[in-house]
């Protein structure tokens, strides 16, 4: 059975690799839309170029937001690398986020979120962790008889 330690470093691992693999699309993405405005601008008349050019601009700018949503998973990604006290709240705000992208970032998600918001996820970030952030302080001695 693996740690909270050991979870904590896979989500981080599992959160970078994800966030490589949406770059990676986004750029293909972008460079195939880039290409086909080039072909259909090159084939096509001026006026009755507008509408494809209309489309291709909103899916570039869909693409953008797209690329947008990734920088919290970046943070969370680092931030956990590094464990980072406040490393939660970013890799929950990743874990969310990646929910929408099935199955992968579906699968990172219920995972990110079964880790942090699970007993042993509170326990490493809210309770001390490796590094001892936020270590409540030992619990007072049992009272001795006084008789």
């Amino acid at each position: 059975m693996m740690n909270a330690k050991e979870h904590n470093n896979l989500l981080g691992i599992f959160l970078l690799v994800y966030e490589i693999l949406q770059i990676i699309g986004l750029v293909i993405g972008i460079l195939v839309m880039i290409g086909m405005m080039g072909f259909v601008f090159s084939q096509v008349p001026g006026r009755e170029a507008l509408p494809f050019g209309l489309v291709m601009v909103i899916v570039l700018a869909v693409l953008m937001f797209s690329a947008l949503l990734l920088i919290p998973g970046f943070i969370a990604a680092v931030k956990i690398r590094r464990e980072s006290p406040d490393a939660r709240g970013w890799a929950i705000a990743a874990s969310i986020i990646a929910l929408i992208n099935f199955p992968l970032g579906t699968a990172l998600g219920v995972y990110g979120l079964w880790f942090l918001m699970g007993d042993m996820g509170k326990d490493f970030y809210l309770r001390g962790g490796s590094k001892g952030y936020f270590t409540t302080p030992p619990a007072p001695p049992e009272p001795s008889s006084w008789q």
